[in-house]
C-alpha cells in the first residue's frame, strides 16, 4: 500500500513540470500524510522539513547565500542520514 505514497509523490513532480504550482503542493502534501500513515517517515523528519522549509522561506529574499548555505547542509544531512525520521524500504535482503 506504500505505494499510494510514492504515486502521489510522482504525480506531484510531474505536476511541477506543467507549472501547476498549488496543485504540485497539495499532491505533496498528500503523499506526506500517507508517507506518515504508512510509516514511511515519523513526525520528528516532518518537523525538521517544516523548520528546513521555514528558514528558506524567511531568508527567501535577505541573502541568498544563507538560503543556498541552508539548502546545502539539509541536502548533506539527508544524504548522510544525519537527518531522523526516515525508515526507509528494504529492498536487498541477504545479498552476498
Amino acid at each position: 500500500m506504500s505505494m499510494v505514497t510514492y504515486a502521489f509523490l510522482a504525480l506531484a513532480l510531474v505536476l511541477l513540470s506543467f507549472n501547476k504550482i498549488k496543485t504540485a503542493y497539495l499532491f505533496f502534501i498528500i503523499s506526506v500524510f500517507f508517507a506518515y500513515y504508512f510509516k514511511i517517515i515519523n513526525i520528528t523528519f516532518i518537523a525538521i522539513n517544516i523548520i528546513a522549509f521555514g528558514l528558506a522561506l524567511y531568508y527567501r529574499y535577505k541573502k541568498s547565500l544563507i538560503l543556498e548555505l541552508i539548502l546545502f547542509v539539509f541536502c548533506i544531512g539527508l544524504f548522510l542520514h544525519f537527518i531522523p525520521g526516515i525508515n526507509n524500504i528494504k529492498v536487498l535482503d541477504k545479498v552476498y
